[in-house]
């Protein structure tokens, strides 16, 4: 095999390149690479916004439920647990029917037993005064027979028969007065005894008992609601309530309202006679409108709640609508025809300072600005900018 020598220059140049690498490494020294050029960064234009003027409508919706005009939260006196039940959501009761008691054997029991005392006590001095008015009847009819009697004598003249049935008369007489003056000291303390003992522990019991105040229906049974909304959860044999915490509410047949309840925002604005619209979730392209009635307490009477609520009564002509229904109620508030306005993003607002920035041709001012109405699509401007003029948006 023959191989071809290499030539002397070349050597000489592979040894001089190898010498200049080594000659690099041991001073520590590497070649940089080339840098890499940064882009030229863009200018962002921020949008301008023109001050316009427009009819501005101030309005807000609340919620209404529809109930009957005429019902009343029930709730106990006195606070315990229940122990008896009488009614359910939907049943129909009478006024003064027990709905629900409070637990309280103890009660129950001496009630009971003075009940019976009662009744033994009343059934006695009725059959004392039944056999009295027996009595009475027979020496009535005594009395007559002798008069009777006495008349005859008299027309026949006879005057010893005259002096004996006069005699006789007089007896009868004074039979009669001793039955009417007949009485049983001991049968009559003991009712007058035994009745007061039921009436005391009636006014304890009573307060322990809810009776219906009028006849009606029973539209929701539920501790602690107190609306007519119906319940998923009735009251149960054993549960805690405290007083005055409504169990059931009751209700009377007939025209129904709208009521909106306080707490929610802006509902302290509503005045009486003022015009609302009203919008039903299953008809919401069929609204009507009605007048508010009446502000007062929502559930007048003796239990009643001092939180004002507003009123409205249904006009002649509405949708169907049931006890329970939820509403949506809109009020406009006021009417601004010549509003100017911008978009919410050209308005700055930093350390207390409301503020917009005006391009004027090439130059940009700050400028304090005072703002009225405002929602996801405008603010309105009060003072500070007039029409026509350009905002810098953020």
């Amino acid at each position: 095999m023959n191989y071809r020598a290499k030539k002397p220059e070349i050597i000489l140049g592979q040894l001089l390149l190898l010498l200049l690498l080594l000659s690099c490494r041991s001073s520590g020294q590497l070649l940089a690479p080339s840098p890499t050029p940064w882009p030229t960064p863009e200018r962002v234009e921020k949008p301008l916004y023109r001050v316009e003027r427009t009819t501005l409508r101030d309005a807000f919706t609340v919620e209404g439920e529809v109930v009957p005009k005429v019902y009343q939260p029930l709730s106990f006196r006195l606070a315990g647990s229940i122990g008896l039940i009488n009614v359910v959501e939907g049943d129909e009761v009478q006024g003064g029917d027990i709905l629900a008691e409070l637990a309280m054997d103890d009660l129950r029991g001496q009630m009971e037993a003075a009940q019976s005392r009662l009744t033994s006590a009343q059934d006695a001095l009725w059959q004392f005064e039944t056999r009295r008015d027996f009595e009475r009847q027979r020496a009535q009819l005594k009395l007559d027979l002798a008069q009777a009697r006495l008349e005859q004598a008299k027309q026949s003249g006879s005057e010893a028969d005259i002096t004996v049935f006069e005699l006789e008369a007089e007896l009868a007489q004074l039979d009669l007065a001793e039955v009417e003056a007949m009485i049983d000291p001991a049968l009559e303390r003991a009712v007058a005894q035994t009745q007061a003992e039921v009436e005391g522990l009636t006014a304890q019991v009573e307060p322990r008992r809810l009776r219906a105040p009028f006849a009606g229906r029973i539209v929701t049974a539920e501790v602690g609601a107190g609306h007519t909304r119906g319940s998923l959860d009735p009251p149960q044999p054993g549960q805690a309530v405290r007083a005055q915490q409504p169990v059931f509410v009751i209700a009377q047949p007939g025209p129904l309202q709208i009521i909106i309840r306080a707490g929610q925002e802006r509902v302290t604005e509503l005045t009486a006679g003022q015009t609302v619209t009203i919008r039903h979730p299953w008809a919401a392209d069929q609204p009507f409108q009605a007048q508010i009635s009446r502000i007062e307490p929502v559930d007048p009477g003796p239990q009643s709640s001092q939180t004002p609520a507003i009123f409205i009564d249904l006009p002649g002509q509405h949708l169907d609508m049931a006890v329970g229904n939820r509403l949506e109620i809109e009020i406009e508030a006021a009417v601004f025809p010549n509003a100017l306005i911008l978009p919410p993003d050209g308005v700055r607002e930093f350390a207390g300072r409301t503020f917009v920035v005006v391009q004027e041709n090439d130059r940009q001012r700050r400028i304090d600005v005072k703002l009225g109405l405002r929602d996801e699509s405008f603010v309105q401007i009060l003072a500070g900018l007039t029409e026509g003029q350009e905002v810098v948006g953020q």
